[in-house]
């Protein structure tokens, strides 16, 4: 079989194309070199995560494992003896945050989430074990995280000019009455019932369209190529 050289720029290029299990690619840091060896951390040391301990072969540095259970994550523990071990990944992101370029989440699936979520905060590659979420709305959030990291992996691996942005919901005149302000306002004016959802205290934030469109013309005009967001 013939083995692939697993560097920076070939996972980047390869992470939005990849098998299933490589769910949410995200950036690299800045400064870093393309051809460098991939820094992984292993979220779920024991069970599943003492298979995918082994991916990218010896071409991938292992730097950091975490599991509550020490016990359960032993065999993984005892084929690597000099990486860095912890029993909470919070702690391990504060640590060895600058260390690590990919992420693999093998956790029980109901923290997939969470931990993969955090470690796309932190700007890394994330490889999950499926079930990716519990949720369709988690799903959603998850979408969302990741795919502003592969733009801004883009940026800082192959120079691609780009800038995002993360508003709050809009609303605006012609907007189709789905939306919770258009769909009210329809509904007062034709004397019927105001949806109310939940127990009626769900708060949400709203942005006017105009003012968005004027944030985004300040954006392109002053915005940070790859960097800093602007946000309301």
């Amino acid at each position: 079989m013939m083995r692939v050289k697993a560097t920076r720029r070939s996972f980047v290029k390869g992470g939005a194309a990849g098998a299933a299990g490589l769910a949410v690619p995200a950036y690299l840091q800045a400064g870093a070199s393309p051809n460098e060896k991939v820094s992984l951390a292993l979220i779920g040391a024991g069970g599943r995560g003492g298979a995918l301990v082994g991916m990218g072969g010896p071409e991938v540095n292992r730097v950091a494992f975490c599991d509550p259970d020490q016990q359960y994550a032993g065999k993984t523990f005892e084929r690597y003896p000099k990486v860095r071990r912890f029993t909470d990944y919070r702690k391990m992101f504060d640590a060895m945050e600058r260390e690590i370029d990919v992420v693999a989440v093998a956790t029980p699936d109901h923290h997939h989430y969470p931990a993969s979520m955090m470690a796309l905060g932190r700007g890394k590659h994330v490889y999950c074990e499926k079930p990716l979420t519990y949720t369709i709305e988690q799903a959603r959030r998850l979408a969302k995280a990741a795919s502003d990291h592969l733009v801004r992996g883009h940026h800082h691996t192959f120079g691609l000019p780009v800038i995002t942005t993360n508003c709050s919901n809009n609303y605006g005149p012609r907007q189709f009455p789905e939306k919770l302000i258009p769909l009210c306002i329809h509904r007062a004016l034709a004397g019927e019932p105001l949806p109310i959802y939940g127990d009626g205290r769900q708060v949400r934030d709203w942005l006017y369209v105009s003012d968005h469109c004027t944030a985004i013309r300040r954006v392109l005009d002053a915005g940070r190529l790859g960097g800093g967001r602007f946000r309301r």
